[in-house]
């Protein structure tokens, strides 16, 4: 090493510099490709991007050139294997649509309840009794799609009117239950529209479910740091998709952990949020299915426009943690890009913080 550079921080600028110039060439080698639809070579140039970026985040950080984070939340645990009496707040999580740049399925939605244990516990109990009122086996696990359209375990028969009792049943399911509704809603078709105009998202991990990710993890943090009495901690439990998925998630809140987001420091993460993951396939009663449920519920809101007059007002609205200043990460639900829907979002986002003191 250099004695004018005993630390290597002129090395880390420069490669951190070179490292940023070829993120900008990739987001334009990623912007010709959408005009191929070859889903290989955009996943390719995904993967490539977010390695580099790793790259260009430690460099910066050697650098000195670290940004810190918007918003700082006090409070946060040194070492939390050693907290006691701190709480566990459980975050259930489950996707809807798909994580891929087509626009076959212009939205992909992750979802999440949040949940302590006593809360889960009440809602395992409360869905085998209803399953066992239809006639469905406690081992079966609910599914939103196959619900709404009567199909497999669901089908009754077809009964339509059974079908119908038992959907009125689901939504009392999920008014008895004690949750918080935390996810966010990627509207690929204008992400893509942006990107094309030139946008770039440099403090956005490339991948769209760890883009949502990020998202629902910082709500997540605000919503924990709110509880100013108890501080509970918060631990995340994804459906399992297949091996190489849940590795990639994995990878994804670790790197929330070790890297942090543009908001949320890497120290906050790992105060508020504990280093493990859990990964559970569905079957039987478990929360995941209101995670399920929930995602679908926000899929299904917003591809029919964001309507202010729709099922998801009278089920799920009250439920999205949000405090009084709706900005900055203090509501739960992020719909990403907004920058064309600003003022609708601003009023959604009021419209369900006073539904919430109604409810």
């Amino acid at each position: 090493m250099a004695k004018q550079d005993p630390e290597g921080k002129r090395q880390a600028r420069a490669r951190a510099h070179a490292a940023e110039e070829a993120l900008t060439l990739l987001a334009v080698a990623r912007n010709r490709l959408f005009a191929i639809g070859d889903s290989e070579l955009e996943s390719a140039i995904g993967n490539l991007r977010r390695d580099l970026r790793r790259t260009f985040e430690a460099d910066s950080g050697r650098s000195g050139g670290h940004l810190e984070p918007r918003v700082k939340y006090k409070g946060r645990s040194q070492h939390l294997a050693l907290e006691r009496g701190r709480g566990v707040i459980t975050l259930y999580l489950d996707e809807s649509g798909k994580p891929e740049p087509s626009l076959e399925q212009p939205l992909f939605v992750l979802a999440g309840v949040a949940m302590d244990e006593d809360a889960s516990a009440d809602y395992v109990r409360r869905a085998d009794l209803l399953k066992d009122r239809f006639g469905i086996s406690k081992d079966v696990s609910l599914h939103a799609p196959q619900i709404e359209k009567g199909l497999d375990d669901f089908a009754f028969g077809g009964d339509q009117q059974k079908l119908n009792t038992f959907q009125q049943a689901i939504a009392e399911l999920v008014r008895d239950s004690s949750f918080r509704l935390l996810g966010s809603v990627i509207r690929k078709d204008a992400l893509s529209a942006t990107i094309r105009a030139g946008e770039d998202y440099l403090n956005l991990p490339p991948g769209l479910y760890e883009m949502a990710l990020t998202f629902v993890a910082e709500r997540l943090v605000d919503m924990l740091h709110s509880d100013q009495e108890l501080k509970p901690c918060g631990r995340l439990v994804f459906e399992s998709i297949g091996n190489r998925e849940d590795a990639e998630h994995q990878r994804a809140f670790a790197d929330l952990l070790l890297l942090g987001s543009e908001f949320v420091s890497d120290g906050c993460f790992r105060g508020w949020l504990q280093p493990g993951c859990e990964f559970r396939s569905k079957g039987g009663s478990h929360p995941l299915e209101l995670a399920d449920l929930a995602a679908r519920a926000l899929l299904t809101w917003a591809r029919d426009g964001r309507p202010d007059e729709h099922s998801f007002w009278d089920l799920w609205a009250h439920r999205i943690t949000t405090r009084q200043d709706v900005e900055r990460g203090k509501f739960g639900v992020k719909v990403f890009p907004d920058a064309d829907i600003r003022d609708e979002i601003i009023r959604i986002r009021e419209r369900c913080r006073d539904k919430k003191g109604e409810a």
